[in-house]
This record gives structure tokens, C-alpha cells and sequence, in this order.
């Protein structure tokens, strides 16, 4: 049965034993279940309890790495006919995601796929963190007030090269994000090259997870090692607070982002598909 759960605390609930199942693969969802913006469906079984779940936040659908193609389906239809926003992108497990587009245009007919993606989830060994002195030039700075008019740069870019469009939400995204530490430039002589973030940490039993998020090097600073002595600084900093988890996601096809995060120590967990639709 698939049924949308408005409040967050009941939803959290329970999805708490799939969670408990596949922490790294729930991060995303268990990160945005509590915001009021965030719309949530439970899919079931006969006893009531969760055997699957999709959110939506910031016009993105995601569904659990246990839902089926018949749940997407329903789930697209249920989603469509509820929200009367658009969503721009849905990301799932890759038998499910197509089914999820089938019901979804169901109700919009006028839905247009932009791309597909494949997306392999990586979560970081930190035995493998480089522990030797970065080479790389410059330094990590956790990002602050006075960076917002770069930080406002680099992510529309970011986004834009994702969606065609920053969302329009950003501004005040970045403005919650700095005051909670989130954001990250690397500096090379005090000028911002690269800029990355991490979510909010989800509690878990064996401790707090994070998602490194919005990795982005302008094509001028390419191939310098920016984005891996980024990437490492917010791992080291994070594990430095206290022990904990760190996941991120990144494009199957892109072959030097996966070499670089191997080398910092990402393993591949697993796969997700992701589709931008207008």
C-alpha cells in the first residue's frame, strides 16, 4: 500500500529498519525527512510496515533502494498528481527508475527526458584517507559570509551543468549551509579554485553519517588536484570532530572524478540512476 505520510517524525519512524538495512544508501532520504519543504510516501505491506519510501526535496524524487518497478509506478502517478510543481530530476534504483517516469508522464504527459545518468554510490575507507602532506597548492577554507558572492558563482555553474538552471532556492541554501559549516572553498593564494559541501549529518546507530555534495572545479582549474585535496580536506575535517561515515555520489562515466575519489579512498558501495526531466 502506498500511502504519503505528512508528518516527519511518523515517516522517520518508519523507515527507521530500512535505514538500520542500507544506511549509506537511505543517507539522502534520512537528510531531508524532517524538512517541512519535503513532501514523503511510504509504500507498506500488509502488516503496515515500510518496505520501501520516495521523498521529494528541492523538486527532486528519490526513491529507496527497495522499491520495485511496480511501487515506481505508483509512486510517479501519486507524485504527479499531488505536487503541483514539477520535478526537474528523479534518481533510484535503475530497474525502478523508468517505471517511475512511466507513471509520472501518466499524469504529465508533457514530461521531456533531458538525460540519463548512472550514478555509482562511494563510501570512504578512511584507512585509505591519504595521510602524507597535500601537495596540492593552497588550502581549505570552511566558507563564510564574505564568500557568498563566490560561493554563488561556482554552484550556480554547478548546477547548471547538472539541471540548465541553478535552483531558485540557492541563495538562501547557501545562506543555512554557511552558518552550519557545510560549504568549502580551496584557496590558492586566497582566490577561491573549488568549492564543495557536505549534508547535514543523519544519526545512525554506529554514528553519524555525512554526503559530500556540490564537488565543483571551474574548467580553468581542471586537472590541478583541487577537487581531490578538497574533497580529502572535508573528510579529514569531519573525522577529526569525531568518528564517522562519508558517502558521496558520482558520475559512472566520468572516469577521472572515479579515479580520483579511489585514490582518496572511496569504495564503490553501489549504483543508482538518475534522470533530469523538463
Amino acid at each position: 500500500m502506498l500511502q504519503e505520510t505528512q508528518n516527519s517524525n511518523a515517516f522517520l519512524e518508519a523507515i527507521a529498519p530500512l535505514v538500520r538495512a542500507d544506511p549509506d544508501g537511505m543517507q539522502f532520504i534520512g537528510s531531508v525527512a524532517s524538512q517541512d519543504s519535503t513532501d514523503r510516501w511510504l509504500v507498506t505491506d500488509a502488516a503496515g510496515a515500510a518496505i520501501a519510501c520516495a521523498v521529494v526535496s528541492d523538486r527532486t524524487a528519490v526513491l529507496s533502494s527497495t522499491t520495485t518497478p511496480a511501487d515506481a509506478t505508483a509512486i510517479g502517478i501519486a507524485i504527479a498528481t499531488k505536487l503541483a510543481t514539477a520535478i526537474i530530476e528523479a534518481q533510484g534504483p535503475p530497474s525502478s527508475v523508468p517505471a517511475f517516469l512511466d507513471g509520472y508522464a501518466s499524469v504529465r504527459p508533457d514530461v521531456t527526458v533531458v538525460s540519463r545518468h548512472r550514478l555509482l554510490l562511494y563510501v570512504l575507507d578512511p584507512a585509505r584517507l591519504p595521510t602524507d602532506r597535500c601537495t596540492v597548492p593552497g588550502e581549505l577554507h570552511v566558507a563564510t559570509t564574505t564568500d557568498k558572492p563566490i560561493l554563488t558563482d561556482l554552484l550556480t555553474a554547478f548546477f547548471r551543468g547538472i539541471w540548465g538552471e541553478a535552483p531558485a532556492t540557492l541563495d538562501a541554501d547557501i545562506d543555512v549551509q554557511v552558518a552550519q559549516r557545510e560549504l568549502y572553498l580551496w584557496k590558492v593564494d586566497g582566490h577561491a579554485v573549488a568549492c564543495a559541501g557536505h549534508s547535514p549529518p543523519v544519526t545512525t546507530l554506529d554514528g553519524p553519517r555525512y554526503r559530500i555534495r556540490s564537488v565543483f572545479t571551474p574548467e580553468s582549474n581542471r586537472r590541478r588536484g583541487y577537487a581531490a585535496a578538497l574533497t580529502a580536506g572535508i573528510c579529514k575535517a569531519l573525522l577529526a570532530e569525531a568518528p564517522c561515515h562519508i558517502s558521496l555520489f558520482a558520475e559512472s562515466a566520468n572516469v577521472a572524478s572515479n579515479k580520483t575519489y579511489q585514490r582518496i579512498g572511496f569504495v564503490v558501495k553501489g549504483e543508482i540512476s538518475t534522470v533530469i526531466i523538463a
